[in-house]
């Protein structure tokens, strides 16, 4: 009977964060998703009922375009990590940038 051995933290000690993340991608392939959607989530709702209980109105298109920009920048930023980020996760949210920014545009108009 062959028995895997599973990474613990004593393995992954003294590697600091870095090995920390990479751990947690191993383990759950979709966590660098899961880190952008739910960022991508709350910044987008929280500009959006942040403008709209400043100047009483509220614009989806900027909320999400400014949302969109900002997971952009952290998933670049994410992809500096070795094994953190793959293209898979980088292209779509890319994608869907300049989806919001093309709704921002047409809603302008």
């Amino acid at each position: 009977m062959i028995f895997q051995a599973y990474q613990t933290l004593e393995d992954i000690n003294g590697t600091g964060i870095q090995g920390i993340i990479q751990t947690a991608t191993a383990a759950v392939p979709i966590f660098p998703g899961l880190i952008l959607g739910a960022l991508f989530i709350i910044l987008a709702f929280a500009s959006y009922f942040s403008t709209q209980r400043r100047f009483g109105k509220a614009d989806f298109p900027a909320s999400f375009t400014v949302a969109g920009f900002v997971c952009v920048v952290v998933a670049l930023l994410m992809s500096l990590i070795p094994n953190f980020i793959t293209n898979a996760t980088l292209v779509p949210v890319i994608i869907l940038e300049i989806i919001f920014f093309i709704w921002l545009a047409i809603s302008r108009e």
